[in-house]
Order: structure tokens, then sequence, then C-alpha cells
């Protein structure tokens, strides 16, 4: 999944076919349907270019003079007449920090050797140690586990004797500690333990002003923009592709990624203003429902330093971006979520859920047309189709079947209907069931 629908994105390279090359727009598109690390920046710089577009006249890719292509360049009235503004649409992203500190891989191998096992994972606990590099406030932490690519090998020799002996012994309770140079693990067994348990340092908080995923890219866009026109505002639309610095948090004790750019900006001759982006998830008190929204905010640079930097000149180019923002796509998944992601084949599948109602006279269950079509066309098996749903035995967290429940309670579909979920990449089918029907329940005596 991406972090907008396809629908909305398709719309929106529809629109880009008058404002931008053909074949800068076929690359658009095959650049968001290619898995890889290569999707999300593709997907902001979609959906950028396209809000700029619907706030003005824009030109793509005009070369500087060094041959560096910016993905805008765009004119703003001003109080003294026209700004230049150029710039470039980049993501930032926690990927490399990932690389080096392997722990979801670790957590999803050890989950896969455990159900191989038959074991619950619920039952464990599993604690990562780590270690600590540089002094405060350049130090990071960084999880001791082995590199990803020996994660496997790893607990099928270390861990995978101590697993085999719980399965075959049934006892409730155990624990295992691997402790070397390079590793630090420790785990724990409990049958009394509903939920799986454990966690590690926050490696993707950082206390660096320099040390810091934001910087690297800001510092390649330094590069870029150094040979803009000297009168031309410099502008970096940075949005975020799975970067934890970028959320926003009240309880965080490491570095926001607003004092992190404003303090860059102090020192920078190149970059002016900084539009940082990021998809934030809002609960509703009331409803208790969780609704996503972009988040973006502008930083800049002191005013004054440099003729192009005045008060004025930003506030004109504010105004600009925030009829541009308006323009944005409802994000539909949060950009840690969708980086986790990139590497799964396009357009995925459906993911809607299931929902459900019930009455004296009739119930409903509604889930996806998508998976519920694959299903029917053989792309997944019966089993896959009750996993995704949590309908399986060996699900995480299983649940009840409710069409099964429906089944053994007599009940017959009397109705199905197609329910549009709007800008989603999917659709609701929802079945109705009737009361029991003497087709297939016993008969009763009449009420």
């Amino acid at each position: 999944m991406l972090p907008f629908s396809r629908r909305a994105l398709q719309q929106r390279l529809n629109e880009l076919q008058s404002k931008l090359a053909p074949a800068a727009v076929e690359l658009l598109g095959k650049r968001m349907d290619m898995s890889g690390n290569d999707r999300i920046p593709a997907v902001w710089e979609t959906v950028w270019l396209h809000a700029l577009g619907q706030a003005g006249s824009f030109e793509h890719e005009v070369p500087l003079d060094d041959g560096s292509r910016p993905d805008f360049r765009f004119w703003v009235r001003g109080p003294e007449g026209g700004i230049t503004v150029v710039g470039d649409i980049t993501c930032v992203s926690d990927r490399g920090v990932h690389e080096k500190n392997p722990a979801q891989p670790f957590w999803d191998e050890l989950w896969r050797q455990i159900r191989a096992l038959k074991l619950d994972p619920n039952h464990f606990r599993c604690d990562i140690g780590h270690r600590t590099e540089g002094e405060y406030p350049d130090q990071r932490f960084v999880l001791r586990l082995p590199k990803r690519g020996r994660l496997p090998q790893f607990i099928k020799q270390e861990v995978g004797p101590w697993l085999r002996g719980l399965a075959q012994s049934k006892a409730s309770t155990g624990s295992l500690s691997v402790i070397n140079d390079e590793v630090e693990i420790k785990l724990g067994y409990n049958t009394a333990h509903q939920f799986a348990g454990g966690g590690h340092v926050a490696y993707t908080s950082f206390t660096s002003w320099t040390r810091n995923p934001l910087v690297t890219q800001l510092t390649k866009k330094e590069r870029q923009l150094r040979h803009a026109p000297v009168d031309a505002l410099r502008l970096v639309i940075l949005c975020d592709a799975g970067c934890q610095t970028m959320k926003k948090s009240m309880f965080s004790t490491s570095l926001s990624a607003d004092e992190i750019v404003s303090r860059f900006l102090k020192r920078s001759t190149v970059i002016d203003m900084v539009l940082l982006v990021s998809l934030e998830a809002e609960t509703a008190l009331l409803t208790n429902q969780r609704k996503l929204s972009v988040h973006a905010r502008i930083a800049s640079a002191p005013a004054q330093s440099v003729p192009r930097r005045t008060v004025e000149t930003g506030l004109a180019i504010r105004k600009h971006l925030d009829s541009a923002i308006t323009h944005l796509p409802a994000p539909v998944l949060d950009a840690h979520n969708a980086s986790l992601r990139t590497n799964l084949p396009s357009p995925g599948s459906g993911t809607l859920g299931v929902r459900m109602s019930s009455s004296r006279s009739r119930s409903t269950i509604a889930l996806s047309a998508r998976v519920l079509l694959d299903l029917l066309a053989g792309k997944i098996s019966l089993e896959e189709f009750q996993k995704v749903y949590g309908w399986h035995p060996e699900s995480v967290m299983p649940s009840p079947n409710p069409f099964t429940f429906a089944a053994r309670s007599g009940q017959l579909i009397t109705g199905a209907s197609l329910q549009p979920a709007g800008d989603a990449d999917d659709d609701w089918i929802e079945f109705e069931f009737g009361p029991p029907d003497p087709a297939v329940s016993p008969f009763s005596r009449a009420s």
C-alpha cells in the first residue's frame, strides 16, 4: 500500500499530463508501481507537483548552470514584483538506521520459527540489548543483533534448541539468554501470558544536531540547489517516508524535526525555506476512530541575511504553499507502515478489514471486495483468505469467523451489495443474513 490511494494518484497523473512531459509522467507512474525504496519518493513528487500546479503555473526540472535539475520552478507575486522559487521535493526515512538495527526482521524470523513448532507467540517475551556509539550529544544507539543476513541461521542455531525443548516438554515457563561480543537477547516463555512482550532502545531517536537523517538529506539538497540563480529563493519540500523524527510527539526526549531544520537553516547560505510534511494520526475522543491527515509546517532561514530573504518574500511564498497544500489528497496509510510495504508487489491487495451489524430481523457482514475477488479468482487460498481476517487458528490473534457463526445458526445469505469506499483503493461487499432458514436449520414450533 501507498500513503495515498492509487485512485487519487492516478487522477493526479492524468492532470499532470498537461504540465509535464509525457515521459516524465510515465516515469512517475513506473516508479510508484516498482517495488523498492524509490516508490514513496515518487508518490510525494506526484502529489506535490500536482498541488503546485493547482496553486499556479510552474516549470519541471529546468536545468541549472551545473546541470542539476531541481523538481520545480515557480513564480510568486511579492510586494516588489515577482519572486522566483526554485526547489526540490525530497524524502527522509529511517531506512539506513533500520538496516543497521534489524529488529523487525529479527522478530519476524523468531515468530516464524516459534509458529513452525506449534508454539503460541503470545506466551513469549524478548528483550534486545544495545550499545552506545559516540559521545553525547553526537551519540547513537545500536542494537546488539546479528547482521540481517545471518538472522535465520542465528535463531536456528542459538534459539532453536531451546524452542524445540519447550515444544517437546510442554513446559509452562522457560528462559534463555544469548550474550556475547555481538549479541544480547533475553527470551522468556510463560503460558500464563496472553500477549507477547519485550522491547529495545529507541534507536531512531537522535540527540545530535548534525548526525541525523534530516541534515543528511538537506545537505544533499544544498549541493543540488547551490547553482540556482542568486535572486531565486531556494525551497525544499521535505516529506516523511518513514522517519520517526518527523512525527509529532509530546513525550520524546530526542530532537524534533522542526528544531533540527531551524538550526540547519540558521547556518545555511543556500537553502532559504523548508516545508516539512508528515502524515499524522489522530484519534477522535468520542468515536475512538483513527484519522490520518497531512501535517505541514514551514521553516525559514533568518530574514535579511541575504537579499532574497525578506519577511515579505517569506509571507508571499507561505501563502502560495498554503494554497497548494489544500490540493493534497487524503492519506490512507501513515508513512511508517507505507515504508514497511515498499517491497511488496504492486498494486497490492485490499485491506479494508471487516465490519458487522446485527438486529433481531437481519444481520450484515461486510468485507473487502478485492480480497474476495482474489479468493474467487484463485489468487489466494482459503487459508490465506482466513489469515487476512484473523479467522485462521494460526493467526497471531485468532478471532471467530462470523460466516461460520451464521451458518451454524441456520442463517442464509438473503442479499449482497457493493458499498463504495470513496477514495480508498477498495470497496465493501456487504452480505445480508435473515433469520434462521428451515432449509438449513431444525424445524421449530411456530411462535
